[in-house]
């Protein structure tokens, strides 16, 4: 108990105020890890997917429409026009939604027969929502994984 008075404890919350809010810390959370995500800004995580670019594709679309609404959609390939701010790379798919609040944008590239890269990106009102991203993310893997 003598750790929460005087200089110690104001220092410990300061130091944890401060890691908090710079985001200099970036924290792989274990579930990300696992399923060989990670963090690569503070609104979007990747991972590569052992499956192919159609099979993650329907499964990102099922968890998504589950998870929240879909604004737009682009499947590379398909016969549909893409209106949003950046065009996507040959062989790249995409998603807009929006899931509690904050705009999704998941992207889909193809790497191989086998293998297709998911990146999921999260911001409300500007801000980064890394826990909208990796909750996205987990579950796409997991559904991915599991069939």
């Amino acid at each position: 108990m003598k750790l929460f008075k005087g200089k110690k404890f104001l220092l410990f919350g300061l130091l944890f105020l401060h890691l908090s809010f710079t985001g200099c810390v970036y924290v792989v959370v274990g579930s990300i890890a696992a399923l060989g995500g990670y963090v690569v800004s503070p609104d979007t995580v990747e991972g590569i997917a052992k499956v192919d670019e159609q099979t993650l594709w329907d499964t990102s679309m099922d968890i998504v429409s589950i998870m929240g609404t879909i604004q737009e959609q682009y499947q590379a390939g398909a016969d549909n026009l893409y209106s949003g701010k950046d065009a996507p790379k040959p062989g790249q798919s995409i998603i807009l939604a929006v899931i509690n609040g904050a705009k999704v944008t998941i992207t889909i590239t193809s790497i191989g027969v086998e293998s297709a890269k998911l990146s999921v990106k999260a911001r409300k009102a500007f801000i980064p929502k890394m826990t909208i991203a990796q909750d996205v993310f987990v579950k796409i893997m997991t559904h991915v994984e599991e069939h």
